[in-house]
């Protein structure tokens, strides 16, 4: 199988960026309209995920990892959404507190399975 190059910095500032998008809404400094949450097959991380399903990389401990955690961020930014909807604050910032660790936790798998990744589609 022919594995893309894929844009790793993209991924992580993807991610980066809809948390700093809704940490702005929860604070009010911008509206809901833009981050919606998304499952977490449809973003461009997933999307990559997804197509590697079924491949021996897909087997690797670290796939498994990036995987279970970038469903834990989709998720647990579901779950903030609805906190945030709720207009409950304190909930919200909770939620919020949650989803920051889960995106922080992420965004350190990404490079770990960078290097699984590059060592083995060559």
């Amino acid at each position: 199988m022919n594995f893309p190059t894929p844009d790793w910095s993209l991924f992580i500032e993807n991610h980066l960026e809809y948390i700093f998008r809704f940490r702005s809404a929860v604070y009010g400094l911008s509206g809901f309209e833009k981050i919606i949450p998304v499952s977490s097959d449809t973003c461009a991380l997933g999307t990559f995920l997804q197509s590697l399903a079924g491949t021996n990389l897909s087997r690797l401990p670290a796939y498994k990892e990036l995987m279970e955690k970038h469903d834990a961020v989709h998720l647990q930014a579901s779950t903030t959404y609805l906190a945030a909807m709720s207009a409950d604050m304190m909930m919200t910032r909770a939620e919020l507190k949650r989803l920051d660790q889960l995106t922080r936790e992420l965004v350190q798998l990404i490079p770990k399975f960078q290097s699984s990744y590059s060592y083995l589609r060559h």
